[in-house]
């Protein structure tokens, strides 16, 4: 429930208080109170550093609340860098649909090989989904070092990026022969049925294909994006408009859920 206390007749909401103890201060980060003979639990949010994995929180898109999945909390490997730590959160539904047009690339020093090179995705995620979120939020997003781990066990080229999409190696599975999956703790079981998204198609909600940030070579020389199936299993072709399911990372101490789940700043 959310607290108010009464100053010169104006009311402001509680976000957070200290205490005196021996001369000590201290955070007031929850406690009880008593009103109409009933006891209320005090919560001034919970960071999210300390919420477990598969939870839900909630923050808005265009105004609109959202929920989110907690899917991972730290870095998943050494392949990523310190700026991948926090907690990560996952869009639980697809948001809206993009299509392939050029999203492809060619080997070359004039167009790099990846995500990186503003795919129509990227270009969507970054341009358009991301200012959607509340401005308090879009302030406390890390921008990550995200790692291109997909084409090669052994390639490390990273882009900076506040909101991007998930690798099939981050969903539990391995992107081809001998490479490594480095799952986020939520996909670890490497499970069809955790991968599956929904979208409202029509009024109605259904299983539909949403977009990696992997690369596919096709045909020698284009690498192309390759989805998430209906069913949870990956498709190599992205031949159609595909699903945005965006991720971002939180620092783990400098956002907190309050009592209704909504992330706000520390």
């Amino acid at each position: 429930m959310a607290h108010k206390t009464l100053i010169n007749g104006t009311s402001y909401d509680i976000k957070k208080g200290r205490t005196l103890i021996g001369g000590t201060g201290y955070d007031v980060k929850k406690g009880r109170t008593l009103i109409g003979g009933t006891g209320y639990d005090i919560s001034f949010g919970t960071p999210v550093g300390e919420i477990a994995v598969g939870s839900s929180v909630y923050m808005n898109v265009n105004g609109v609340r959202k929920e989110w999945i907690i899917v991972h909390q730290g870095k998943p490997s050494n392949l990523y860098d310190d700026t991948c730590f926090g907690t990560w959160l996952m869009l639980m539904d697809i948001y809206t649909t993009v299509s392939r047009g050029t999203s492809y690339f060619y080997f070359g020093n004039d167009n790099p090989m990846g995500y990186e090179p503003r795919c129509n995705h990227d270009i969507y995620l970054t341009d358009t989904f991301f200012p959607l979120l509340d401005t308090e939020i879009q302030n406390i997003v890390k921008t990550a070092n995200i790692p291109d781990i997909s084409y090669s066990s052994n390639y490390t080229r990273t882009y900076p990026r506040k909101v991007f999409l998930a690798s099939w190696a981050e969903l539990g599975s391995r992107y081809w022969a001998g490479s490594s999956p480095t799952p986020l703790k939520y996909f670890e079981a490497n499970t069809n049925a955790k991968r599956i998204a929904y979208m409202q198609v029509n009024g109605n909600w259904q299983a539909y294909y949403w977009a990696l940030r992997d690369h596919l070579v096709e045909s020698g020389d284009r690498l192309f994006l390759p989805q998430v199936s209906t069913d949870g299993s990956k498709i190599e072709f992205t031949l159609f408009d595909t699903g945005i399911r965006p991720l971002l990372i939180l620092p783990q101490d400098g956002a907190k859920a309050n009592s209704d789940f909504n992330i706000i700043p520390a």
